[in-house]
């Protein structure tokens, strides 16, 4: 999540100014959108989400990519929008209330376990949550028993490297993607792709199973 939207859009100008190599990625871009960062639209397309799947949003934080999921599963499919507070589960269910989204179900998840109906899910995306985990490996273990057969685990994590300061986030925010791929291995995860085009960002997506 943008730490401050003004002063994120005047570095990303500087950077795109200076030619910086994330910047080049920015297709259009327009400094004051989150979408500029996000790509949400190309993101759920590589996942890939498609009508009728059923998908969760862990750490769904204001919503952002849960009204997009919603939209791209449509009326038939599901999205289990997660979060860990009584305030932020309460404020997503009035963001799908007020747009109407009848397929989001907002769960009220616990720091160790996101309270998905187990063996449902076929699309999970935890972005920018991957290392806000403690326990990540316990926690992406357990997250298999709520995977549907074939499922996908999408993580989309800051870049933990100078790209980073694009996001104006301090130390610790973010995970490398040579260390998420070794924890998830060790819970028990197979890497399906990995994806370069976001600006600030990796973008790594696992399959259960060795």
């Amino acid at each position: 999540m943008l730490k401050s939207s003004m002063a994120g859009s005047l570095a990303i100008a500087a950077a795109a100014a200076l030619g910086c190599a994330p910047c080049a990625k920015m297709d259009g871009w327009n400094v004051f959108s989150r979408d500029t960062f996000s790509l949400p639209q190309r993101t759920l397309d590589a996942i890939p989400v498609w009508p009728g799947a059923r998908v969760a949003d862990v750490g769904a934080g204001d919503g952002y990519f849960t009204w997009r999921l919603a939209q791209a599963v449509g009326p038939d499919g599901r999205v289990w929008a997660v979060e860990v507070t009584d305030r932020a589960a309460a404020k997503l269910a009035r963001g799908a209330s007020q747009r109407g989204l009848a397929n989001v179900e907002v769960v009220r998840g616990a720091y160790d376990d996101p309270k998905l109906p187990d063996g449902q899910a076929d699309v999970v995306l935890l972005s920018s949550v991957y290392h806000h985990l403690d326990e990540r490996v316990a926690y992406m273990a357990r997250l298999r028993r709520d995977l549907a057969p074939g499922a996908r685990v999408a993580i989309v994590e800051p870049r933990a490297s100078w790209e980073s300061w694009l996001l104006l986030l301090p130390p610790g925010h973010g995970v490398a993607p040579a260390t998420i791929r070794s924890e998830m291995a060790r819970a028990g995860y197979r890497p399906v792709a990995s994806f370069d085009f976001l600006p600030a960002h990796s973008f790594e997506v696992f399959a259960a199973g060795g």
